[in-house]
């Protein structure tokens, strides 16, 4: 396996903060068949970070496999409790509340990975999706 390429950036937890994590990921996987989905699927994990309480840097890491690009939303922040690895239903409704249901449906893999830290990733295959 060829070594990835990697982004890393770190992002003020605030109201522009999606917009910057989204230009960062397309500007990093400009010619990845995956490209709108993993900067739609980073605009949510940001958003939620954001939206539930993430008062510390936010750092954005991205990496580009031969065969899958993931990215990172690492929250150093502390876990709130109660907060597991299985995404809940979405609660959707005028407001939003589907931004897990959009990342399940766009990525190919995510989960939850609580240490201290919180770290939400995704998975995006390559290969498949470029002999669409």
């Amino acid at each position: 396996m060829e070594p990835a390429r990697t982004l890393t950036i770190t992002v003020s937890p605030g109201p522009e903060a999606p917009a910057v994590a989204r230009r960062a990921v397309e500007a990093f996987l400009v010619t990845a068949p995956v490209v709108d989905d993993a900067r739609l699927v980073t605009s949510e994990l940001v958003t939620n970070a954001v939206l539930h309480g993430c008062t510390e840097p936010l750092v954005i890491h991205v990496r580009s496999f031969e065969d899958f690009a993931r990215v990172e939303v690492i929250s150093t922040s502390p876990p709130r409790p109660g907060r597991g690895t299985v995404a809940k239903r979405p609660r959707g409704g005028r407001d939003g509340g589907f931004g897990l249901a959009i990342v399940e449906a766009l990525s190919d893999a995510w989960g939850i990975e609580q240490n201290g830290r919180v770290v939400v990733w995704s998975e995006f295959a390559l290969r498949e999706r470029a002999s669409l």
